[in-house]
């Protein structure tokens, strides 16, 4: 997620200097890191205690990282160059 999160940072820093492809690339993955997450905390069994208590550690991550996914899509939406 650092990686992602630093990505991000970088590419948005500096506009006009990302590519469609780089930009698309970015999107791809949060969506993708995004997809897992949520699969993981939907596919908690809640009668397994070590999944409930990962639930519990996951969710105020994947909250702060629905947000920056949430960023990404918007500016590349604004950017005009992503489809989505």
């Amino acid at each position: 997620m650092n990686t992602l999160l630093d990505r991000a940072a970088f590419d948005y820093a500096h506009p006009a200097l990302v590519s469609q492809f780089e930009e698309q690339a970015l999107v791809n993955t949060a969506r993708d890191v995004f997809i897992h997450f949520r699969d993981r905390l939907n596919n908690t069994v809640p009668t397994n205690q070590a999944q409930v208590n990962s639930a519990y550690v996951l969710a105020p991550f994947f909250n702060v990282f629905a947000a920056l996914v949430d960023n990404i899509a918007h500016t590349a939406l604004k950017n005009g160059r992503v489809p989505i």
